[in-house]
């Protein structure tokens, strides 16, 4: 009997970006499924808008940090680099200086994640998305949580 393949690392990681993309756009989505951008105000539906992160990507142990990020239009994400200075002070307003410093000591530590914890951010997300989901569906006005 052949065993099932277990999916890439690689694969989980991209399973992962995808669904906590999605979670953090709805999250920073009215129930018409529009949004601001975090640093230019633009506003769009969600669906044509990115997953802005403060502390790149690359830092592993804020990547999949709901507090790093935030709903952003292409403009800023790609060609102003994520407009860090007004992402700054867009992090400070939504949850204070303590937590902007957190993120800053986070960002020194290094993180190497397993398997099991890519798997289980995922399980974690997608239930985030379908909470969101059902809230909004409902009317529910308390669905803009920081995590």
């Amino acid at each position: 009997m052949k065993r099932k393949k277990l999916p890439t690392f690689k694969s989980l990681e991209k399973k992962l970006d995808r669904v906590f993309s999605e979670y953090i756009r709805r999250r920073d989505a009215d129930e018409e499924g529009c949004a601001a951008c975090s640093t230019c105000h633009r506003v769009a539906h969600w669906r044509e808008l990115q997953c802005g992160h403060w502390i790149k990507r690359q830092h592993r142990s804020t990547r999949w940090d709901a507090r790093n990020c935030a709903v952003q239009c292409g403009a800023c994400n790609l060609y102003k680099s994520g407009a860090m200075d007004e992402f700054a002070g867009y992090l400070l307003q939504r949850y204070g200086k303590e937590t902007v410093e957190e993120l800053l000591a986070l960002k020194k530590k290094a993180v190497k994640h397993s398997r099991a914890d890519l798997e289980e951010m995922i399980e974690h997300f997608t239930r985030k998305v379908v909470e969101l989901n059902s809230a909004k569906e409902a009317g529910n006005g308390a669905t803009r949580e920081a995590f």
